[in-house]
C-alpha cells in the first residue's frame, strides 16, 4: 500500500490524564504529529502501539 500524506499512528489501550482526571482505556489516533481522534476506532493500516498499563499525559 502506498500512502501519501502524514503517517497514521495509534496508541491503543491508553489511560489519558488531562491534568485533572484520568480517562480509562482509550485509543489516540495521530496523523503526523497531530491528534486526529480520541476514543474512536483505529484506522486500517495505522501503525499501532499498545500502551496497556500506561498513561498518556496531555500538556
Amino acid at each position: 500500500m502506498i500512502r501519501y500524506g502524514p503517517m497514521i499512528s495509534a496508541i491503543a489501550n491508553a489511560r489519558i490524564f488531562d491534568g485533572e482526571c484520568v480517562i480509562d482505556s482509550r485509543s489516540i489516533v495521530l496523523e503526523g504529529t497531530w491528534i486526529s481522534g480520541l476514543g474512536g476506532p483505529i484506522p486500517d493500516g495505522a501503525t499501532v502501539l499498545d500502551a496497556a498499563g500506561g498513561t498518556q499525559r496531555s500538556y
